[in-house]
């Protein structure tokens, strides 16, 4: 075991003050606030770093399926010439090794190959017969393996000026092109920064930063002091990630010395340093991203506690792995890291230590390290017992089917050296979790430390490796990036085991001529495999749509909004625009570029249904509107047509069209002459009623909002008598239903309904009397966003029907099913919905309506089929222009049964509505009109 006390520490912290100074200076010389892009550009950096080299990354892709296929035709020739070279020689087993070693490598390069293309089975095989070769060679190769943790002599200058230069390699690789990141992919970021800075900058509580700063508050004293120098930005979050990044990259190699030699300790940093998810983690400003300093420094001071034997390493240990739980939940699995450790590396001090003498100090130092941990563990779990529902791990079928489920999960994690399965914002890709280039070694390192089990250094890394590797992973059948990140270090260290014990085997065997060749191998691959890394990231690294909406509706906003002028930003409800969902996204942007508290009279965000109206009214107060339109929509028909009539009806000063959003700038002193303008009209509820006996007309009272009327119109319209309407939501007899009005739009009634999540069968269903015998066609109304294969279930009497979603398959669409024709009696009905399953539960379907109808031939998709009219809706003059309230009376009794009615007002053609439509009309109103009560016996005797 490689001694701390050589490390010279006075020179460690020298190179430390270089790096914040590096840091300091990147600070200072990087903007803000980045420029406005020009017109339809995405990204305001154009074209990426590195880019230049698209031609090579496209040739390596190209060559990726040839590449099985050429690792071993180079296997088949060189392993017989190494055979045939070292047997000559009279060195036998250096001749086995050798051929042995080129073997396995390339039979796991054509492996790693094979797997990349998605012939898995191709590459389990090459690899397990790589496997098998390593393992061969560990067996010969004991004295070359016991070299990785057996200290080796580096001229103390030559050691810490390489140290020096890969430090510089990972500041580069974290501040090169800082202020650049692929366009959009802030999201998270910004939520996590909007709740530091309101709690710890403007000292109060945004989104939910009690909740977060009450049960993991890490990060927000990691990022307080950044905000505190600079300003509350991302920008300064982000450099909060970096510099805490950098610093545990110095542990890293701090830890990777103390339990290997040096040139391991260089070369596993170097590959930490420009690690893909790394690079990807640590230039974001995500909650995430703060635990390394913690993944590193716990096992890094347990360590070298262990190594010292003293207490207060041992609390200074427990307390960092406390830091680590109290900075995000993620970082749970490093606490069983830990455990493991303490376990195993028990039991060899017991073994090698009579048990009555080592226990006692031993319990004094573990009760320190329980001690700190404990300090920071019961507030970081009441906020993990907290999301425990989010996980639901019952319903990932281990109860069912154990076997299956883990084998699931096993797959899903050894693929991630593949592909990577579950794509997220720490690594927005397509592509392994590591380097493909490492795979093979880290291979090599695991079956070296195996054989290396009896020493400390090999242990903790195996145990590293399994506790973060799999049994999470596995429950839970996730491979997000962000739940393996703390995976990486112990893997890195793995990789650079594998490629020490391969070239100094190497070096052993190469003459003079030989080792330059080694040299300049090493030369090249130093200086490709960073370009690589780095070309991945900033070339292939995207962002989502979502969040690139995001971004330019951020920007336009940013931009754009100045004293004097009120920016709009419209969306439509329940459609999860992006207006809607990032208002404290925008209320953070406004934030770092406006004074605290001024932000928020700026921009206004309303419902599409408003904007008219809200603009009319801000024209008198302001002297600017801008309107920010979305255009990243699923459904964009109303969209357009509100659009096209902003642009008919108000005279705009400019557009600006974006690929997710335009901007619409509008004077107000130039809307005098505009040829259009808007209103809202709606019935007073307090006094329309919705619902009259027979024996009276009905009344409405009307109101206009912002419009100078001249003529008003009532429209009525009346249910057919052949049909029965029924709302989902009005079934009086529910189990594990509930009514949602918030998860689609374009629902008939109040809502819909939808199945709990949970292990019980729902059931909806509702008695009613059918006025005649007769057969009736039933048709249902409902929303499918997943194909589960588990559809709902009408009843009508004593009939269960699927819903045929067989016939028209359609998601995220409305969708009428004819259930069937069915020969019904008069009197009491009783219909059902239900939904059975098998194992897990899905949630996927949402039931609008049920109609029945004696009408074969009715068309359920013709909405105005349903109606016939009453009143047609004829304006008539008002009795003065600019009236905007009133009452209007229908002459005559109407006969029991369903209507509607809406009323509209006109101004010639100038008043529309918010699509264009000449005239605005109220929403409808629906009414019951009963039949009259039967009089009393005796009532009206005198």
């Amino acid at each position: 075991m490689n001694q701390h006390s050589d490390f010279d520490r006075r020179l460690l912290l020298a190179i430390a003050v270089i790096v914040a100074v590096l840091v300091i200076v990147a600070v200072w010389v990087t903007p803000y606030n980045l420029r406005f892009p020009g017109q339809g550009m995405i990204s305001p950096y154009e074209p990426p770093p590195l880019s230049a080299l698209q031609p090579a990354r496209a040739a390596m892709a190209a060559l990726l399926p040839a590449l099985p296929l050429v690792a071993l035709i180079v296997a088949a020739i060189l392993s017989p010439i190494a055979l045939w070279w070292f047997y000559r020689a009279g060195k036998p087993r250096e001749a086995l090794r050798a051929a042995g070693l080129i073997t396995a490598l390339a039979m796991a390069a054509a492996g790693q190959a094979a797997g990349q293309t998605g012939e898995y089975t191709v590459a389990a095989f090459l690899y397990l017969v790589a496997a098998l070769g390593f393992a061969g060679w560990v067996a010969l190769s004991r004295e070359t393996i016991a070299a990785g943790v057996t200290p080796l002599r580096v001229p103390r200058r030559l050691e810490l000026t390489a140290l020096a230069l890969v430090m510089v390699l990972a500041f580069a690789a974290r501040f090169y092109e800082f202020q650049r990141i692929p366009y959009g992919i802030e999201g998270d970021e910004a939520k996590w920064t909007a709740e530091v800075v309101g709690a710890m900058i403007d000292q109060r509580h945004v989104l939910a930063s009690d909740w977060h700063y009450g049960g993991v508050p890490g990060s927000f004293y990691m990022q307080a002091p950044f905000h505190h120098l600079f300003k509350p930005t991302l920008l300064s979050a982000r450099m909060a990630v970096a510099v805490f990044s950098l610093l545990a990259t110095l542990l890293f190699y701090a830890l990777a010395r103390t339990l290997f030699n040096t040139p391991v300790a260089l070369l596993a940093t170097g590959l930490m340093s420009v690690s893909l998810v790394d690079i990807s983690a640590s230039r974001q400003a995500l909650v995430e991203g703060h635990t390394k300093l913690w993944i590193i420094g716990g096992p890094a001071l347990l360590v070298m506690a262990l190594q010292h034997r003293r207490a207060w390493m041992f609390a200074l240990a427990g307390a960092a792995f406390g830091l680590g739980i109290v900075t995000y939940d993620t970082y749970l699995p490093m606490l069983g890291v830990g455990g493991a450790i303490f376990v195993v590396e028990m039991l060899f001090i017991l073994r090698a230590e009579p048990a009555e003498r080592a226990w006692r100090p031993w319990a004094a130092r573990w009760a320190a390290f329980l001690a700190a941990l404990g300090v920071f563990l019961g507030r970081a779990m009441l906020y993990v017992g907290g999301r425990g529902g989010d996980y639901r791990v019952e319903d990932l079928g281990w109860a069912s089917a154990p076997l299956d489920t883990f084998l699931l999960g096993l797959g899903r994690v050894l693929r991630v050296f593949f592909e990577q399965v579950d794509r997220d914002f720490f690594h927005d890709r397509e592509g392994p979790l590591i380097n493909g280039l490492l795979a093979p070694f880290v291979v090599l390192g695991v079956i070296g430390c195996l054989a290396l089990w009896r020493q400390r250094s090999a242990r903790v890394v195996l145990i590293w490796t399994a506790v973060t590797l799999f049994p999470v992973p596995i429950a839970l059948l996730v491979v997000y990036p962000r739940v393996l990140y703390k995976v990486l270090p112990a893997l890195y260290l793995l990789a650079a085991l594998g490629i020490f014990w391969a070239l100094r085997f190497a070096w052993s065997l190469a003459g003079r001529l030989g080792r330059p060749a080694i040299w300049a191998a090493i030369a090249v691959c130093a200086v490709a495999y960073p370009t690589l890394n780095l070309y991945i990231y900033f070339n292939e690294v995207h962002e989502s749509a979502n969040d690139t909406a995001y971004r330019e509706i951020s920007d336009f906003l940013v931009h754009y909004a100045e004293e004097g002028r009120l920016i709009l930003i419209p969306y439509l409800p329940f459609s999860h625009d992006m207006a809607e969902d990032a208002q404290p996204w925008l209320n953070f942007y406004m934030r770092q570029n406006f004074d605290e508290g001024t932000q928020g009279r700026f921009y206004k965000i309303v419902s599409y249904e408003d904007l008219f109206a809200t603009m009319t009214q801000a024209f008198a107060q302001y002297e600017s509107v801008g309107v920010i339109i979305d255009r990243n929509a699923i459904d964009p028909t109303p969209r357009e047509a509100i659009i096209a009539n902003l642009r008919e009806c108000y005279v705009a000063d400019a557009v600006w069209p974006r690929t997710y959003a335009d901007f619409m700038l509008f004077w107000s002193d130039a809307q005098e002459g505009a040829p259009c303008y808007s209103a809202q009209v709606t019935f007073a509820p307090e006094v329309t009623l919705p619902a009259y006996p027979a024996t009276a007309p009905p009344v409405f009272y009307w109101s206009a909002s912002n419009g100078t009327p001249r003529q008003v119109a009532l429209q009525c319209q009346r249910q057919r008598q052949d049909l029965l309407f029924l709302e989902a939501e009005d079934f009086d007899e529910s189990q594990y239903y509930v009514v949602r009005e918030d998860i689609v739009e374009g629902f008939s009634g109040r809502g819909v309904i939808s199945d709990e999540p949970g292990d019980l069968m729902p059931l909806a269903a509702k008695r009613f009397n059918l006025p005649r015998d007769g057969v009736y066609t039933v048709w249902v109304r409902s929303y499918r966003i997943r194909d589960d294969g588990f559809p709902p279930y009408l009843t009508v009497g004593d009939y269960p029907e699927p819903f045929p979603f067989s016939v028209n398959p359609a998601l995220f669409a409305w969708q009428w099913d004819r259930i069937g024709d069915f020969r019904l009696g008069s009197g009491e009905v009783y219909i059902a919905i239900t939904r059975p399953y098998e194992g897990v539960k899905p949630f996927a379907v949402y039931v609008d309506v049920v109609l029945l109808t004696s009408d074969p031939n009715f068309d359920p998709e013709a909405t105005e089929a349903r109606w016939e009219d009453v009143l047609p809706g004829d304006p008539v003059d008002l009795p003065a222009p600019g009236i905007q309230q009133g009452v209007l009376t229908v002459e005559e009794n109407w006969t029991p049964g369903i209507y509607r009615c809406r009323v509209g007002v006109w101004d010639g053609e100038r008043l529309r509505d918010n699509e264009g439509t000449v005239g605005v009309r109220s929403p409808w109103l629906q009414l019951v009109i009963t039949a009259p009560e039967p009089a009393s016996p005796g009532e009206g005797d005198g």
